[in-house]
């Protein structure tokens, strides 16, 4: 702290400076205050400021009762420059000497300069504000040095705040625009010169009609405007056109901005951007209108005599949706090509009814596997459509997978000759798998023996006659102490086939039924081997227990407790039946529902059938132990469990942490990998344990 007295001091001696005139002495003066009526340090109270006066050659100084304040020190505190330099923010302490050395030895005069103190009672960091000059004598030699410091802490923090909400409004995604009362643009944001395709440059000054697409009326910006000068905000949807011409769609909010007196100053307007969620909207609209006029066509189409004919009269209301060319349905024949069902143009004229050539019948056999799917049509000198396309001017057309009893039996082909034919058939998707469906419920049954259901039934009823399957049971054990309380019984296929995918073949043929009754008894055999102490669960369609004559005298006479485990594969038209069938079976064959919790169909199953055992989907189950919306709604099914005189089993239980959250939510019994993996029952004689 020398550096401001005696060698600051010492330094000028040598280098004296041309003598100037001498500073007048400083006064204090209130302007306009009657004399005596307004002292100083009132003044200095209300604004935050005092005074001081340094003695350089003596290095002490002198100060008001308002710096006294700022500074958190009384009349005790060391008046030396060092007990100044205490008080300065160590950060800013070097530079403010320099500078102040600087001011000194006439480098730098008046100075002026923001800084930090810490203040000496509370130890709290403020930002301050320093101005003042240096005395000299006649030689140029510093005497004094005198100034006034205020407190702006307040004001260098509304300056942080301001700059840093500057800079989140440059970084915003939304577009924010400014403009003065009379609606001259002041400023806008990057995000707006990336929306409208304008340069800052090129909007300031001018007001934002530059943007308006006249999509809405004159009344529309009346009610908008009307509300801004009334001094309320508006809120709504707006139309606007790019420099590039091309419309897009804003969500904005737009406030006035009022100054003291409550004058509107300016406007400022955020907007975003909601060209594609509107878009999307739309488009679900429509999708929505046109799913309604098939549902309502279809309620009243009559069915004709043949299949073609009803094809012919489901494709007639396909062509009057909006920019559809032609529509045509083809089935899938056990020896390859594609024939076609019926095709009709939306001009009138009769169509195509051939084969589709064998090669291109595969690649589209193949290809409807996946669902469906756009393409754009290209020429194909042998395709039987090729001709009408051609005069059409086709350009898109989409392909929709045509199913009967879970089994693929045709396609819906559909065209447009629009120039956006793609996008539009993307968008029409939806409505052309309703009408598939419809195709597949109306045609399917007809065709049946055209298609491969007529290979699969054969398939199936081989698997049959040749028992190629077996039975293997996976244990449902306490979770507590990792005992099995009962199995449940699965089938495998000698092929490897998915089991799923078998049984719903097995459906699609017609023999679903005495495919299910051909591997419940087999599993009722091999689970002989198994604990008897154990109950065995047993997956049944809802159509077997109410309907099956053969089903009772497989479970009669079971020395052990059974469950019915009612699968979801169809739909139950009578739960009260169901209920009242599975009770004929005895007082030791009970119900369970299977995939809780997977579905609002599921959930009415439990409410329904009012089954002993609730069976958790594995969905619920996954990644429980770190998911609070999966231990909520399994507390939930607990709950209901327990009111309902209903035991809760979870499944798919693959890890311990899983194990250890559904101990922890009072689950007593689980099912999975963890605890068990299916496989045949153990040779020997069974026994209790």
């Amino acid at each position: 702290m020398a550096e401001l007295t005696t060698a600051a001091l010492e330094r000028s001696q040598r280098s004296p400076r041309a003598p100037r005139a001498a500073t007048a002495p400083v006064r204090t003066a209130i302007v306009g205050a009657p004399p005596g009526e307004l002292m100083l340090d009132e003044v200095e109270s209300v604004a935050q400021i005092g005074s001081y006066s340094l003695d350089v050659a003596a290095g002490r100084w002198s100060s008001s009762k308002g710096l006294d304040r700022i500074f958190g020190i009384d009349a005790a505190f060391p008046r030396s420059v060092e007990g100044w330099a205490s008080l300065i923010h160590p950060a800013d302490r070097a530079g403010l000497v320099a500078y102040l050395a600087d001011a000194v030895l006439g480098q730098g005069e008046p100075f002026d300069r923001q800084y930090r103190i810490v203040r000496h009672d509370d130890r709290d960091t403020r930002w301050v504000h320093g101005r003042g000059f240096v005395e000299r004598d006649t030689a140029g030699r510093p005497v004094r040095m005198i100034g006034t410091i205020a407190d702006v802490t307040e004001h260098h923090r509304a300056e942080f705040e301001m700059r840093r909400l500057a800079t989140a409004i440059e970084q915003s995604a939304d577009a924010v625009v400014i403009t003065d009362a009379a609606g001259a643009i002041e400023y806008v944001n990057p995000a707006f010169e990336r929306v409208s395709g304008y340069a800052r440059a090129e909007v300031l000054g001018r007001n934002p009609r530059i943007l308006k697409s006249d999509a809405q009326g004159p009344e529309y910006y009346a009610a908008m405007w009307a509300a801004l000068t009334s001094g309320q905000s508006f809120a709504g949807d707006l139309t606007n056109r790019r420099k590039d011409g091309s419309l897009f769609q804003e969500e904005a909010v737009i406030s006035p901005i009022h100054d003291g007196d409550g004058t509107i100053t300016s406007y400022v307007a955020v907007k975003r951007d909601v060209t594609r969620e509107r878009g999307l909207e739309a488009a679900q609209e429509r999708v929505a209108r046109e799913r309604a006029l098939i549902a309502g066509a279809l309620a009243g189409l009559a069915v004709g005599q043949t299949p073609a004919d009803t094809a012919k009269a489901i494709c007639r209301q396909v062509v009057g949706l909006t920019g559809i060319a032609s529509a045509a349905l083809v089935t899938f024949t056990p020896e390859g090509p594609c024939t076609t069902l019926a095709f009709v143009r939306a001009d009138g004229e009769p169509g195509p009814i051939r084969r589709i050539p064998l090669q291109r019948s595969r690649q589209l056999l193949e290809r409807a596997e996946e669902g469906p799917w756009v393409e754009a049509w290209v020429r194909r000198p042998r395709h039987p459509f090729q001709r009408a396309f051609q005069e059409l001017g086709i350009r898109a057309q989409a392909l929709a997978p045509v199913s009967h009893g879970g089994r693929l039996i045709g396609l819906f082909i559909v065209s447009s000759a629009r120039p956006n034919a793609g996008e539009l058939l993307t968008e029409a998707l939806p409505a052309l798998l309703e009408f598939a469906g419809v195709a597949g419920a109306l045609v399917g049954p007809a065709i049946a023996g055209l298609t491969e259901v007529g290979q699969a039934r054969e398939r199936i009823a081989d698997v049959i006659r040749t028992g190629a399957f077996r039975p293997v049971f996976q244990p449902i054990v306490d979770l507590g102490t990792g005992m099995p309380i009962g199995y449940e019984a699965l089938t495998r296929f000698a092929d490897g086939t998915a089991p799923d995918a078998v049984f719903a073949e097995a459906r699609g043929s017609g023999l679903g039924a005495e495919l299910e009754l051909a591997t419940l008894a087999a599993a009722i055999e091999a689970a002989e081997r198994l604990p008897r102490d154990c109950w065995l669960s047993l997956n049944v369609s809802p159509d077997l227990a109410l309907h099956s004559s053969v089903l009772p005298s497989l479970l009669a006479g079971q020395p052990r407790d059974i469950v019915l485990e009612i699968t979801e594969h169809a739909e139950i038209d009578d739960h009260a039946a169901v209920r009242t069938a599975v009770a004929g079976y005895g007082p030791r064959v009970s119900l369970a529902v299977d995939d809780v919790g997977a579905g609002f169909a599921n959930l009415s199953h439990v409410v329904e059938l009012r089954p002993r055992y609730l069976k958790l989907d594995i969905s619920l189950v996954r990644h429980v132990d770190r998911d609070p919306t999966r231990q909520a709604m399994i507390a939930g099914l607990r709950h209901f469990a327990t009111q309902s005189n209903s035991v809760v089993i979870a499944e798919g239980i693959e890890v311990e942490a899983e194990r250890l959250a559904l101990v922890e939510l009072g689950l007593q019994f689980g099912q999975g990998f963890l605890l068990g993996r299916p496989a045949p029952a153990p040779s020997g004689t069974p026994g209790t344990r």
